[in-house]
């Protein structure tokens, strides 16, 4: 949807889900583990979302977005991918599918996945799949024009975002004329919302790691830039960065002098 100064609505597209529908970008993706392994595949098979192996499904989340032209980018948090949409016309294209995530099982990790499933009423040992490596879904959230004309994507990634599981989400970099995708910064603890100021520099809001991070212009390292609880979303404007924190809290907007 835009919407103008004074209020006045107007939708762009109502057809996201129509698109999944009838394109599905991801069916090719294959997601699950990632090498024979018979005693994990039964270990898993009776768990409804954590299935032995499977390709992308019909699902649209769309999340976040950045708006460049004419074009709105969005993070298509269901479908693993980035869409296009044209702002005049409406019409969807698919930019790039993201890669899977793959993740080695610990016990650590197994451990955390039997506890959440108790929760769900589901009792299961997974210790058949500790040293297996399993593909999990990329999960977009946000989505930013770099300086460069690349989009910078941030995923959670799929799974646990506890720290069984270690600090699996990262920033992907696109071409968003030939679907080129690249790795450009991991080892976030769930990136949500992405930024860049006027220097080039980039902002990562980490809502499970405590913290604003900065990837300084020209660098793949992020560092802590500001310490907060469960930052969800950032935005600058001029020399100020704001940023949405504590979430699960209160709910606290900060502001911060660059």
């Amino acid at each position: 949807m835009a919407i103008d100064p004074q209020g006045d609505q107007r939708i762009i597209t109502d057809q996201l889900g129509a698109f999944e529908v009838a394109n599905n970008p991801d069916s090719v993706t294959h997601y699950g583990l990632t090498e024979p392994a018979p005693a994990c595949e039964e270990a898993l098979a009776p768990v409804p979302f954590i299935p032995p192996a499977y390709t992308g499904q019909i699902d649209s989340h769309p999340y976040g977005l950045a708006v460049h032209g004419n074009t709105a980018y969005m993070a298509e948090a269901g479908g693993n991918r980035v869409l296009a949409v044209n702002l005049t016309t409406g019409a969807i294209s698919s930019v790039a599918v993201l890669p899977a995530v793959p993740t080695t099982i610990t016990a650590e990790l197994a451990g955390s996945l039997e506890a959440t499933l108790e929760g769900f009423g589901i009792f299961v040992e997974l210790d058949a799949c500790v040293g297996v490596t399993y593909g999990f879904e990329p999960v977009p959230t946000d989505v930013a024009v770099g300086p460069d004309g690349w989009l910078y994507v941030a995923t959670l990634p799929g799974g646990p975002e506890d720290p069984s599981a270690g600090a699996r989400g990262a920033v992907f970099r696109v071409n968003p004329i030939t679907g080129e995708v690249q790795e450009w910064v991991t080892g976030l603890a769930g990136p949500t919302g992405i930024v860049f100021d006027g220097s080039g520099n980039l902002y990562i809001a980490a809502l499970f790691g405590g913290a604003i991070y900065r990837v300084p212009a020209g660098s793949q390292t992020a560092e802590i830039f500001l310490e907060v609880p469960s930052p969800a979303d950032v935005t600058v404007r001029g020399s100020t960065l704001y940023a949405t924190t504590d979430v699960f809290g209160s709910g606290t907007l900060v502001s911060l002098t660059l």
